[in-house]
């Protein structure tokens, strides 16, 4: 029997698909450029820190599997189910509420607040003394209280009791600054205008190399220099919720999936200091005369001290002042 050739019998047919093939020819590579839609996201992506999506993909993986305040008393996520306006004040408030605060301090005086009836018209009908008493689990809730009242009083003459739509307009209002703008845009608009930073954005940021800032706002400005767009909304609640775990002021290298990745990693400062340690050993061992001392080295005490005081020195840049909540 002899073999039939498929290839031959199709390759003698008029075929019609081999004519729509030849129609349809790719566009040359020029034309494939200028279709490239992550071109905007790849050249902003030239400062980027070397590495940062595996850093960013492993904290991610382990902020689903350990839970933080900001997952369950989040202040994006105290808002009532009511309608748009009264939802995107309640949200504003919550963040205003949440500077210099633990979550489940911010979640308390939303409760308050709440109960009581958190609208536009019933705040800027309430005594400040009646608010700062709703109000007073959260850190500085005198002045709050104050922002909260002068703040609902221009939105009711301004904005109709809602809240302005752009960030430019949110920091005009009292007690508003950058982070909350962001956040409010995000949440109560669902429009993606810049990156939140609070102090666990701007502490763990700088430990994991990926700015060198000395304020939240610098380091939003950097971030959004080369961090893809489609990542800014999540950010912000992926790493607080790191830094309320495991990255905090006073972090748990041990129990952290990228101990090995992070520069600032007190694992990695443990290992270099005894290796240091073993090296120094080492060679004292193996020298028979006596060499002449070497003033350009560390004891082992004094980079105890050192590292301490760079530590010390860490943590003074990533705290905020009272001032910084304006």
């Amino acid at each position: 029997m002899t073999k039939r050739s498929p290839l031959k019998t199709i390759s003698n047919l008029d075929s019609p698909i081999r004519k729509n093939t030849k129609q349809q020819q790719l566009p040359d590579n020029k034309d494939n450029i200028r279709r490239h839609v992550k071109l905007e996201y790849e050249e902003s992506n030239t400062n980027a820190p070397k590495g940062w999506e595996e850093t960013y993909e492993l904290i991610k993986a382990q902020r689903s599997r350990v839970e933080a305040p900001v997952d369950v008393v989040g202040c994006t996520s105290l808002s009532e189910n009511t309608t748009e306006p009264i939802r995107r004040y309640q949200t504003l408030i919550s963040l205003m509420l949440s500077s210099q605060t633990r979550d489940e301090m911010t979640a308390r005086a939303m409760t308050n607040l709440k109960q009581f009836g958190l609208t536009p018209t019933k705040i800027a009908g309430t005594p400040t003394s009646k608010l700062e008493e709703l109000i007073r689990p959260v850190g500085f809730y005198k002045r709050k209280a104050q922002y909260i009242k002068e703040t609902t009083n221009t939105l009711l003459e301004k904005y109709n009791g809602d809240i302005p739509e752009t960030v430019e307009e949110m920091i005009k209002l009292k007690g508003v600054g950058p982070k909350m703008a962001y956040l409010t845009a995000n949440h109560a608009w669902k429009q993606t205008f810049g990156i939140g930073v609070d102090v666990h954005v701007h502490r763990i940021s700088n430990r994991l190399g990926w700015v060198d800032t000395k304020n939240p706002e610098k380091t939003r400005e950097a971030l959004e220099s080369w961090l893809p767009k489609d990542k800014w909304t999540h950010v912000n609640k992926m790493l607080v919720g790191f830094g309320q775990t495991i990255c905090k002021n006073s972090p748990k290298c041990s129990q952290c999936d990228i101990n090995h990745l992070c520069p600032s990693s007190q694992l990695n400062k443990t290992s270099i200091k005894r290796e240091k340690k073993a090296k120094k050993e080492e060679n004292d061992f193996v020298v028979d005369e006596p060499e002449e001392p070497n003033v350009s080295s560390i004891s082992d005490e004094e980079e105890s001290a050192e590292l301490s005081e760079s530590e010390g020195e860490e943590e003074e840049d990533f705290s905020l002042s009272a001032s910084d909540e304006e």
